[in-house]
């Protein structure tokens, strides 16, 4: 798993900017303090100083963020076609982990909950394509002005999530699963 990476709450529905390493990356100089970068993560080009300066943070002013975490790519692989008896249409390299909540399709937009829902939504050609497995949780964050920081509201909220347990080795010797 990837250290977490995080985007404003308000700009998940923007398209999806790329999320930044840290809360505070957000923040950008403005007259008076600091304020959030905009949607796609830059300083506004065309912003007047006027308009910079409104968009400054008070102090103390919450802001929620949405934590990404991944927990990597896995390979999906479309079936030539359904046996005719319920069987499987796709394969997955390994199973989703169980603090995933979304799947990815690498370089598409949007989201799905589960690789099956993914595969009878979008209708697959034959073949591979790589899928990533991502957890999105709601944090908030106090605006500091006398450090220009992002601070947690609830930091044990923040601490790394489990590793993913590893296959249940066999009793009695035998292959894995």
């Amino acid at each position: 798993m990837n250290a977490p990476k995080w985007v404003p709450h308000m700009y998940l529905d923007e398209g999806g900017p790329a999320p930044l390493a840290q809360p505070s990356d957000w923040l950008r100089i403005v007259p008076g303090g600091h304020a959030l970068l905009d949607e796609r993560g830059e300083v506004p080009s065309e912003e007047t100083p006027e308009e910079a300066e409104g968009a400054a943070l008070a102090d103390g002013e919450l802001v929620e963020m949405e934590r990404m975490d991944n927990f990597g790519d896995a390979t999906v692989t479309i079936l030539d076609e359904d046996d005719g008896e319920g069987g499987e249409t796709f394969r997955v390299s390994h199973p989703m982990p169980a603090l995933a909540t979304d799947i990815w399709i690498i370089g598409e937009e949007g989201t799905y909950p589960s690789v099956s829902e993914m595969v009878d939504m979008i209708e697959p050609e034959d073949g591979e394509f790589s899928i990533r497995y991502l957890r999105w949780t709601t944090h908030r964050f106090r605006y500091r002005a006398e450090t220009g920081t992002l601070e947690p509201e609830d930091p044990a909220s923040l601490a790394p999530l489990p590793e993913e347990p590893e296959a249940p080795l066999p009793l009695f010797g035998g292959a894995q699963p």
